[in-house]
């Protein structure tokens, strides 16, 4: 009788522990049915699109409970979980990001980690001599301003092109830039983007010019230009 009951006892343990493997395998099926519908469904977002700023040090399971406070998710463990499989979760990048409708949970991890942040523009208009440059240049707020009340040869110095003289060396054109993206980071793109335009128009230039350098002749250009404007 006492090994009758053992018997029962053991069948009945072996039983239960079937029963609770077999629950464990359906919950695990269930999840991983839900996890590949999450990374098949876009993000929710009402209208055309949200920004989100990351600030530095932020974790990825605190962009991910924002996100789901902001109702974007409704399972913030998921996209830890995709970023942890990926390897993505140490290298999101800080900055402000617009994330449109439609987006999927793949391609907001991508976004985060190659810094696809919100861009933002100035213009440099054609004709604005350097005052007016750097007028726009100290008014847009989304620049970050290290050169307010430098002269122009302290602001030639910082963006390292000391010595030389700021009229004409900036192209006109728009530029597009992240947030704090600093002055002298914007003046020196635009430095350069002159400078390649010019070394472009050297190579083509008239062999009978009697001119040395493209900086001569973008000044020739200048001259001309105004000429040309007065008679009219």
């Amino acid at each position: 009788m006492n090994n009758l009951f053992k018997g029962i006892v053991k069948n009945k343990w072996y039983l239960f522990m079937i029963i609770i493997g077999i629950l464990i395998i359906i919950k695990g099926v269930y999840t991983y049915s839900q996890y590949k519908d999450f990374l098949q469904t876009p993000l929710i977002i009402n209208g055309a699109s949200i920004e989100y700023k990351i600030k530095p040090g932020v974790s990825m399971r605190k962009i991910a409970k924002d996100l789901t406070r902001e109702g974007l998710l409704e399972h913030p463990t998921y996209l830890i979980v995709r970023a942890r499989m990926r390897k993505l979760a140490q290298s999101i990048k800080v900055g402000e990001y617009v994330i449109r409708q439609g987006t999927f949970p793949d391609e907001l991890l991508d976004q985060f980690v190659k810094g696809k942040v919100k861009q933002y523009a100035l213009t440099i208009i054609e004709g604005w001599n350097f005052r007016e440059v750097m007028k726009a240049v100290n008014k847009h707020p989304d620049l970050r301003h290290t050169l307010a009340g430098k002269t122009d040869a302290e602001i030639m110095k910082a963006i390292g092109y000391e010595g030389m003289h700021p009229e004409g060396r900036f192209y006109p054109d728009t530029y597009r830039f992240p947030a704090m993206t600093t002055d002298v980071e914007f003046l020196k793109r635009a430095y350069r983007h002159m400078e390649k335009i010019l070394d472009q128009a050297w190579e083509n230039k008239a062999e009978k010019l009697p001119l040395t350098t493209p900086y001569q002749a973008l000044i020739l250009a200048s001259i001309i230009e105004k000429e040309t404007g007065s008679e009219k």
